[in-house]
């Protein structure tokens, strides 16, 4: 990351992490903060999942052990700026005006473009889009800047969706299944994980599939993409499909990490906490969120009355990628790269909602390098 040398950082996770980060960082000075796993996990009788419940505020009680040393790093490093990869309901109580949880942004990554969110709320449950969906939705845009918006999105995201190679075998693939039924897309994501378990409920991956396609309306078919990082193996795939009428698994060199090649060809969107829910308001699709997302204000609702939920309209979609594109989202090599790009988004944005609906020096070309490379010349 790219910062001014006077900036001080410290790093304060499990002595494992700390022991990892300080190997990675052989160069710079990092004050660590070593954070007992034991005392942390030892209320929750050491169970991740009840620790993560806790962390969402999913849980009654209160973790003496952590705040405690959070008060302990506070007082000794003086930190100006909290960031966390995770939802933490105790960094918002403690640190509240300093804290911004980050994240890889929600927006398309076809074109290998990644960013990231700056949120001083919430990384899931008290996030912005949550809080403030209304002023989201009433963000005041010219139909100069709408139709800007849409042409960056064809631009960047149709026309390279359109012409990806896996394309035509998807669209083959889901040709039979669209003749007669619905589909909805099932976008997974790894288990043991906070904004998955936590977000949601305590679940193997069989079992969410299963559980989501017993509750699909008879007119849709259920598909289940894989995250890169999992899969079934196949005789349990069939035995499922044999078992349940409304679902249809791709062929193994589409059904792990293809989820946004899909996503042009689906009329619905499932998932937990992923951005491809997220994503299925963009694409104008009908949108459900099984666990607490970031998004989740906009995406509610129950499987078993898909047939209810009206897709999401394009002012929507357009106004949702405007405050995306305005000071929620960062290029990521703007962050690792730009000298003092972080601390000046920190600075901006830290404890600071107006900021983030200031749309004085926005317009549609803020959208275009969060979602692919900017053409030379």
């Amino acid at each position: 990351m790219a910062t001014n040398p006077g900036v001080s950082f410290g790093f304060a996770s499990s002595q494992v992490l700390c022991s990892v980060f300080s190997s990675r960082l052989e160069t710079r000075a990092v004050y660590l903060f070593n954070v007992s796993s034991r005392d942390i996990l030892e209320p929750y009788q050491f169970d991740r999942h009840e620790y993560a419940q806790d962390l969402f505020g999913f849980r009654p009680g209160y973790n003496d052990s952590l705040c405690n040393r959070l008060k302990e790093i506070d007082a000794s490093f003086e930190p100006d700026i909290i960031i966390s990869f995770t939802q933490n309901r105790y960094l918002e109580a403690l640190f509240t005006g300093r804290v911004l949880f980050w994240e890889l942004s929600p927006l398309p990554r076809v074109n290998s473009s990644l960013s990231l969110f700056m949120d001083p709320f919430g990384h899931q449950v008290n996030s912005i889009p949550n809080l403030y969906k209304d002023r989201i939705r009433s963000l005041s845009l010219s139909d100069e800047q709408l139709a800007g918006i849409g042409n960056v999105w064809h631009e960047k995201i149709v026309t390279p969706l359109h012409c990806h190679p896996l394309t035509p075998e998807i669209k083959e693939w889901l040709s039979p299944i669209q003749s007669t039924k619905q589909i909805a897309l099932l976008a997974l994501q790894p288990p043991d994980w906070p904004t998955y378990e936590a977000a949601w409920r305590r679940s193997e991956i069989d079992q969410m599939i299963m559980q989501c396609t017993s509750e699909m309306p008879t007119d849709w078919v259920l598909v289940p993409i894989f995250h890169p990082d999992q899969s079934l193996p196949e005789p349990l795939c069939r035995a499922i499909e044999s078992d349940f009428a409304g679902i249809r698994f791709p062929p193994r060199d589409l059904s792990s990490g293809k989820s946004e090649l899909f996503l042009p060809h689906v009329d619905a969107v499932i998932s937990i906490s992923s951005s491809l829910s997220v994503q299925g308001i963009f694409h104008g699709k009908k949108v459900i969120t099984l666990g607490q997302s970031q998004f989740s204000a906009f995406t509610n609702g129950s499987i078993s009355k898909l047939d209810e939920i009206s897709p999401f309209p394009y002012p929507t979609s357009a106004l949702m990628l405007a405050f995306l594109s305005n000071r929620y989202s960062h290029p990521l090599d703007a962050c690792l790269t730009e000298p003092n790009y972080v601390a000046k988004a920190v600075r901006t944005l830290a404890g600071n909602i107006e900021a983030y609906f200031d749309f004085s020096e926005w317009s549609p070309s803020r959208l275009a390098p969060l979602l692919g490379p900017v053409k030379p010349g």
